[in-house]
């Protein structure tokens, strides 16, 4: 029996969505339905588009089925050469099921059989065969084919939009020139002075030159150190008039991202004559982007600085890319920082990654790509080999290496219970987190000064790829608060982490950023239920001196965002955060984030890291790079060779 809502969508649609029809050609697909191995909203677009076709076959379904998922996935689109399939059904599939016994690899062969002949069965009328041209006006169907790449009509759209408006971006001189001699005589004489290596020296003298710039390399390289100078180079440079005039904008994914990189870049802009203040704002802010709205427009506004640098570049999606380059004006100039190797963004494309190597590849585009391989901090130096050995994916190299490593090592395994399958072992293994866990958090104290606090909460962090499941994000937080709820304290506060989950401009607070909430011990189970008091506050550091001068600021808990607790992170989240010790959890289903997950969670440590996780998902973790696939340096590279 279909409720009200449901019946007025389906006179509005014109069929019911929820009486799925078994069609006899595809009834592998619906078993793959039932069994949980495909997801409804991948199964139902196949369904709506083939809907006017009735003869359809099982390949076409199967292939758009494919499609969908892969868009989901993060892949912009997806590639078939004969027999050949990428991303495969293994990487789409498998990640996209909500069973943990993953499929048979004879199936997964069926399915890579299917989808490559499903190409050529689709109707005709589904499909658009567009040009590497940075023009969408040919794609009017709902897929599009470039070569043998096939992207729904969105994503073609995306990076057709992206491509255009950076190749218009290598093409600009910056309206602002700085003197040749006199810029490489400023930069020259920081690396006399020891304030530059010189891979640092020339990052900056290619951002002096040109519009598009992006610095790129691992954790402690020095990447905002490296724009701290450009940025004190260019503002030397500039003349009495251009000083005046002259506009600076600082921007990263999140609001986590964006403090990090204000509070990096302060010590310099405090030492330069006349210069303003300059506030980092999330990229969302920065563009006056609304993030329900997925649309793009030829008549985006340009911002009014001559100077954009961004941070974090890794997370920032097809969308939002395409829309900063759209929105930087001729000459003004846009430097990107980040690190190739950190996952990708949460939504759709790996653009920051696809850039790199494009412009790598082309030899006359290298001046516009400077990356920086030396690590500054010592401290750092055992975090920063593993990275590299995780880079190279070699697993029995890696587990050798971590075996060899003892206490007073800054990378090491730890043995707490692991891969358990059973309830009884599996509450266990949480308990034995737990227990292990609790004593890096510092303990309610009216006598710890505010600041010191957030300092000591920040000091340490869990991380697990994963959302769900019993050793996800969503499952251990709730674990740690029940377990501290459950203790007896003579604290007459409850002090917890928690990270914001949504923006609110009003209160500056942005998504990703992280807090203590404080707040008078609850009284019930569960302090989601327990209404604040008078009194209640979270704590959230602040750079803006002026208005908060111990450098916090207080909000009443009664008026914060949406949020939750952060006793553990996802690796996702904990982007552009870093900790002095880091516990990374791999359960099983880790491997399905690839190397790159394990990379990220990794170099959050800045000064120990330990690694909770069995030889069997580390080395399946070790062995799949979450490459993300696109046209866009292909399309990039046909341009110009035509």
């Amino acid at each position: 029996m279909q409720g009200l809502a449901q019946q007025l969508f389906a006179q509005k649609l014109g069929h019911s969505p929820w009486k799925r029809k078994e069609i006899t050609k595809w009834l592998p697909l619906e078993k793959l339905l039932r069994d949980g191995h495909l997801p409804y909203i991948d199964y139902a677009l196949a369904q709506e588009l083939l809907r006017p076709y009735p003869n359809a076959s099982l390949e076409a379904a199967a292939f758009l089925c494919h499609l969908s998922l892969a868009a989901r996935e993060g892949h912009l689109c997806v590639s078939i050469e004969g027999h050949q399939v990428f991303p495969s059904p293994s990487q789409c599939w498998t990640a996209a099921s909500n069973k943990s016994e993953k499929l048979p690899t004879e199936e997964l062969m069926l399915l890579s059989d299917w989808i490559s002949q499903g190409v050529s069965q689709l109707p005709e009328a589904l499909i658009s065969s567009v040009g590497s041209e940075t023009s969408s006006e040919s794609a009017v169907r709902p897929i599009c084919r470039w070569n043998n790449l096939y992207y729904l009509q969105r994503y073609w759209f995306y990076e057709t939009f992206l491509i255009h408006h950076f190749e218009n971006l290598l093409m600009n001189i910056p309206s602002i020139s700085l003197d040749k001699d006199l810029s490489f005589g400023k930069v020259d004489g920081l690396g006399k002075n020891k304030q530059l290596l010189p891979e640092q020296a020339q990052a900056i003298l290619k951002a002096c030159r040109q519009c598009f710039t992006v610095i790129y390399g691992g954790p402690g390289t020095g990447k905002t150190y490296t724009a701290g100078r450009f940025i004190q180079v260019y503002w030397e440079l500039l003349s009495p008039e251009e000083r005046e005039n002259c506009e600076i904008a600082l921007a990263a994914p999140t609001g986590k991202a964006a403090a990090n990189l204000q509070k990096s870049l302060q010590r310099v802009a405090d030492n330069l004559p006349h210069f303003k203040p300059v506030k980092a704002k999330t990229l969302h802010a920065m563009l006056g982007i609304n993030p329900s709205r997925k649309l793009l427009k030829e008549e985006i506004p340009y911002l009014t600085a001559d100077l954009i640098l961004v941070d974090e570049s890794s997370m920032i999606d097809v969308y939002l890319m395409a829309h900063l380059f759209a929105s930087i004006k001729p000459g003004a100039r846009l430097i990107l920082l980040g690190d190739k190797y950190q996952l990708p963004s949460v939504e759709a494309g790996s653009v920051f990654a696809d850039l790199v190597s494009f412009l790598h590849s082309m030899e006359t585009l290298n001046s516009h790509a400077a990356e920086l391989k030396i690590c500054l901090r010592a401290e750092l130096q055992g975090i920063v080999d593993f990275a590299g050995m995780i880079n190279q994916g070699d697993a029995s190299k890696t587990l050798q290496w971590l075996a060899g490593n003892d206490d007073s090592k800054e990378v090491k395994r730890i043995h707490l219970e692991n891969a358990p399958y059973d309830d009884k072992r599996i509450a266990a293994a949480q308990q034995a987190l737990i227990k292990y866990s609790l004593p890096f958090f510092p303990k309610a104290d009216p006598e710890i000064p505010p600041k010191d606090l957030l300092e000591e909460f920040n000091r340490f962090r869990m991380l697990s790829p994963l959302r769900k499941g019993p050793f996800g994000v969503d499952a251990l937080n709730a674990l740690f608060l029940k377990h501290l709820l459950q203790k007896e304290t003579h604290s007459a506060w409850f002090i917890a982490p928690i990270m914001i989950v949504s923006n609110d401009h009003r209160l500056g607070l942005f998504n990703g950023e992280v807090g203590l909430l404080v707040r008078q011990w609850p009284t019930q189970s569960s302090p989601s239920e327990h209404a604040f008091c008078k009194g209640d506050y979270a704590l959230f550091p602040s750079s803006d001196v002026e208005l908060n001068q111990d450098g916090l600021r207080r909000i009443p808990a009664v008026i914060l965002p949406k949020y939750e607790y952060a006793y553990c992170l996802s690796v996702h989240k904990s982007q552009g955060s870093e900790y002095d010790h880091v516990l990374l959890l791999l359960p099983e289903g880790s491997e399905l984030f690839g190397r790159e997950a394990l990379y990220t969670g990794a170099t959050r440590a800045r000064r120990r890291l330990e690694i909770w996780g069995s030889d069997d998902v580390l080395q399946a973790t070790l062995a799949s790079p979450s490459q993300r696939f696109s046209g866009i340096a292909k399309r990039l590279i046909d341009i110009r060779e035509r």
